[in-house]
């Protein structure tokens, strides 16, 4: 259900998960909230990431002490490489392991500035990859007061508030939040999307920001030298890589011509990407590389998109990339990604 809302919704579903807390409700309802807090947040976790699997793997097998999923199938992904998680809560032992580990949206229940520190230092030890993660005040008593001075305490990014719910009811968590971000920001009204994410218009004029870091290495290369002194270098080189992001995976595929004289001059050719949907966009590119005084070779291109398929059949765009490269054409590079996609076909 959460990945046809993300469909639906044309990519702005925020999932807000939680471990659960009231038992009165959650006896009224039948859902069990296990006999100690140590069984009910390693549940929490292992639904976490068995719903993360799901959203973003083909199969996802999970032999857990409380989910298990023998090669289970969410067809059709999201479109987003998986809907940013939203997990509330202030518990140092537990609840901000699981934020470190699993969320792209920290939901802080509210107190006061030495509290918001200390506990943005626990999510920060807890994932030490991640520098920003986007936080929001819940409507709490304190909590209006002392926002405006907790939005500095720390390097988070203010958002929407998005509610805890239950892991248990993951199905119905799904639709509420769905249902309150198509309120707040309806298609064609503007507004923008979740983490990564931004734009105004109809889904179709939305643009969806993606940026990466990733290292390619050479899969292969034809390359050869003429000149005088052999100063000019020119053929080609195909290059690969995965990048790592809290949404998933992405893995690039380059095939790029080079005409350098003396380390330096054009490169064209073409950048696949491939997200954890399965959904594959192309790229044309063309760029220019600069030799350094250190023997290293700053890296710019601009990409044009040519087109995509699976969730991605009609999109437009493009984003270019910077990076380095250590040593002589044909060593592995540093590039810095920024994509930007919009028209996307949601119907």
């Amino acid at each position: 259900m959460a990945a046809t809302l993300d469909i639906i919704s044309g990519g702005r579903l925020e999932l807000g998960l939680g471990a659960g807390w009231n038992e009165e409700d959650a006896r009224a309802y039948g859902i069990d909230l296990h006999d100690s807090l140590k069984d009910r947040f390693d549940a929490f976790d292992e639904g976490c990431e068995s719903i993360i699997g799901l959203l973003t793997k083909e199969t996802t097998t999970f032999n857990g002490r409380f989910v298990q999923l023998p090669e289970a199938r969410c067809e059709p992904k999201p479109v987003q490489p998986h809907p940013p998680i939203c997990i509330g809560g202030t518990g140092e032992r537990r609840t901000l392991r699981s934020v470190a580990r699993f969320a792209q949206h920290w939901n802080f229940p509210g107190g006061d500035v030495d509290t918001f520190r200390r506990k943005v230092g626990v999510c920060r030890r807890g994932s030490r990859s991640r520098s920003r993660l986007p936080v929001t005040a819940a409507p709490r008593v304190g909590a209006r007061a002392d926002r405006g001075r907790a939005r500095s305490a720390g390097d988070l990014t203010p958002d929407a508030t998005v509610p805890r719910m239950s892991r248990t009811r993951i199905l119905v968590a799904a639709l509420v939040v769905a249902l309150v971000a198509l309120v707040a920001h309806p298609a064609g009204a503007g507004g923008s999307g979740g983490s990564g994410s931004g734009g105004s218009g109809s889904s179709g004029d939305r643009v969806q920001t993606t940026e990466f870091h990733v290292t390619l290495t050479s899969e292969g290369s034809t390359l050869q030298q003429v000149g005088k002194s052999g100063e000019i270098t020119y053929g080609w080189n195909h290059l690969t890589g995965t990048a790592a992001s809290d949404s998933g995976d992405i893995k690039v595929d380059m095939l790029g011509n080079v005409q350098y004289t003396e380390g330096s001059g054009p490169f064209f050719g073409f950048v696949t990407l491939r997200f954890a949907s399965l959904s594959d966009v192309a790229f044309r590119m063309r760029g220019r590389a600069a030799l350094q005084s250190d023997g290293s070779t700053d890296l710019k291109a601009k990409l044009r998109v040519i087109g995509g398929n699976g969730a991605l059949i009609g999109v437009k765009g493009g984003g270019e990339f910077t990076g380095t490269r250590a040593a002589a054409v044909g060593s592995p590079i540093e590039l810095d990604f920024t994509i930007r996609l919009r028209g996307l076909d949601f119907g």
